[in-house]
């Protein structure tokens, strides 16, 4: 988990020698090198048979959603990574998966040499170039470029929780002064 986490926060620091591809990890880059400018194709970890080909995703993700050889606990697997241990129901998040392997990423900010494999994260990108903040706070007005900064905001400075309510504190408080209250009624 942590080498994941390092994987947010580190700088891309290898660099493929015939684009303009980068990754955090040397074996990321290797791996794309190999896939895409040698031509050498993976094989499935889980059968060991069918042969990755990048061009060829249509292919890849009938694969992954009919591979024998994958173990599905439950219906979270219906598509699984032939390379990785990622999973997920979902046909449209595991063709965007399988980029992280070949290093795809299609969306590219026309200001800088940045590039995303998803169009919302081009999206929150281009924000940084034109200043725009679409999250407003409704409580005081704070505004920012990110739903997620938003969110941050609400629950450290106005102490609501993600469901959207008050924490639980402030709700046990309210629970002890109503209790309070009535037992001072009762005893009136």
């Amino acid at each position: 988990m942590l080498r994941h986490v390092r994987t947010h926060l580190a700088k891309q620091q290898f660099e493929c020698d015939f684009c303009p591809y980068g990754a955090k990890q040397a074996a990321d880059v290797h791996n794309h090198v190999q896939q895409i400018h040698m031509g050498v194709n993976f094989v499935c970890v889980h059968c060991k048979q069918f042969e990755v080909v990048p061009t060829r995703k249509t292919q890849t993700l009938e694969h992954c959603a009919t591979c024998v050889d994958m173990v599905r606990p439950d219906a979270s697997y219906t598509y699984m990574c032939y390379l990785c241990n990622y999973h997920t129901p979902t046909r449209k998040y595991m063709r965007t998966h399988i980029d992280t392997h070949n290093g795809e990423k299609p969306f590219r900010c026309a200001l800088c040499a940045y590039s995303a494999r998803r169009k919302t994260h081009l999206d929150d990108h281009m924000r940084r170039h034109t200043g725009e903040k679409p999250h407003a706070c409704g409580m005081c007005g704070y505004e920012c470029a990110q739903g997620s900064q938003l969110m941050q905001h609400l629950r450290k400075v106005h102490k609501v929780d993600k469901k959207g309510g008050e924490e639980e504190e402030e709700e046990e408080e309210e629970e002890e002064e109503e209790d309070n209250i009535e037992q001072e009624f009762l005893f009136e």
